[in-house]
């Protein structure tokens, strides 16, 4: 029997071991009762977290960091003087 660990730690913030022969239990060695529709409800929560997020991972890879980005601007070798004295005199850098 495979339980579903991280869906049980959220259901029961007590439970600090999860054995998937035997079950899960509290800090004082006590075995916790599982409620398989409790455990099926927090997996329900941890998708939809999970998706929540999924436009902001592939965000991440899809485009260069922040600090790659203004490296690019101010290394580039198209860079025209312009740029190059607007970055060397921004308040940022003084």
């Amino acid at each position: 029997m495979t339980l579903d660990h991280e869906a049980i730690y959220k259901v029961y913030s007590d439970c600090v071991r999860i054995d998937d022969s035997v079950g899960a239990f509290k800090e004082d060695g006590t075995q916790i009762t599982l409620v398989q529709s409790d455990i099926d409800a927090a997996r329900v929560t941890l998708n939809a977290e999970y998706a929540a997020l999924d436009y902001s991972r592939k965000r991440v890879e899809k485009y260069p960091s922040f600090s790659e980005y203004i490296s690019n601007i101010a290394f580039a070798p198209s860079t025209s003087a312009r740029r190059i004295s607007f970055l060397t005199n921004s308040p940022l850098l003084m």
